[in-house]
């Protein structure tokens, strides 16, 4: 069950709905953002299949960006009674159970954060993982990560 916005609230040491005198009783995604911040992603796919999905979808919505005391961060907003809003219900059941909106997402985000994090690495770092996983070092050079090693490149990429 989603809760309202009314009664959202990002600690326990901050107001309910605070702001936002229009949207109290919107509902509010599953998924909060920390832009800007080291996320995981899973928390980067959800997010942006939650909101794919409600953008194809009747039903207005909103995302609010919150310069919060401890963390900035973000929510999704889904304006209650419309098709969106009962997307998002089914949703945040099924996140109850299984927490990937959609693997697919979850694959292109993996991707995406691996390939930034391998080019963020030096020449030696680069060598140093294709050693561990048993690659010709020759593929420092490579733009993208390898990916002929069952994914343990990618796995450390994405510091697992």
């Amino acid at each position: 069950m989603l809760q309202t916005y009314s009664q959202f609230r990002p600690t326990s040491l901050d107001a309910r709905g605070l702001g936002l005198e229009d949207q109290q009783d919107w509902l509010v995604a599953p998924v909060v953002r920390t832009p800007n911040l080291d996320e995981d992603p899973l928390t980067v796919a959800n997010w942006r299949a939650i909101l794919e999905a409600i953008e194809e979808l009747e039903g207005d919505h909103d995302v609010h960006y919150f310069g919060h005391w401890a963390t900035p961060f973000e929510v999704i907003l889904v304006e209650p009674n419309t098709p969106a809003a009962e997307w998002l219900e089914k949703c945040a059941d099924a996140l109850e159970d299984y927490p990937v909106v959609c693997e697919h997402t979850l694959c292109v985000v993996e991707d995406e954060m691996a390939e930034r994090a391998w080019r963020q690495l030096d020449n030696e770092e680069r060598r140093a993982l294709l050693r561990e996983a048993g690659l010709s070092q020759a593929k420092y050079r490579c733009v993208f990560p390898p990916s002929d090693d069952q994914g343990r490149i990618q796995q450390r990429l994405l510091g697992r």
